[in-house]
């Protein structure tokens, strides 16, 4: 919703927005007001729902998939899995991987996307927070 919402903003006010060419032209104040009160209550909704929940599915120690409650709150991010055990994967399938001692490892590497949760997110947060 936010990302939404801040290009719809810039879109509908690109007299603020210092990339336009209509920057520091004046804005009406009964537009913006008009605009402003049709998403006061989805911006309320939005500060008072609790943070998404993600969580990082393994199976057998690899990562299946990354899953969320909420994936369209969650902000852009670029999730890469990074494993430095290279036993069997084909070498068109490592990346090297620079390390903080200016070393270079090999590892397997991909891109995890964020998709729905189809499990219950809730009830297993609820049972961590038992222990």
């Amino acid at each position: 919703m936010e990302r939404e919402l801040l290009l719809e903003i810039i879109e509908t006010f690109p007299q603020a927005d210092p990339a336009s060419e209509f920057y520091n032209e004046e804005i009406n104040g009964c537009e913006a007001v008009n605009f402003l009160s049709q998403f006061i209550p989805q911006i309320r909704e939005y500060l008072d729902s609790p943070p998404p929940k993600v969580a990082v599915i393994l199976d057998g120690g690899l990562v299946q998939c990354l899953t969320s409650d909420r994936p369209n709150d969650v902000q852009p991010i670029t999730f890469m899995v990074i494993d430095y055990d290279t036993d069997g994967a084909p070498s068109e399938e490592t990346v090297k991987v620079p390390q903080g001692d200016g070393d270079v490892s090999e590892a397997f590497a991909r891109v995890e996307e964020l998709g729905q949760a189809e499990i219950d997110l809730d009830a297993v947060l609820e049972q961590l927070k038992e222990e």
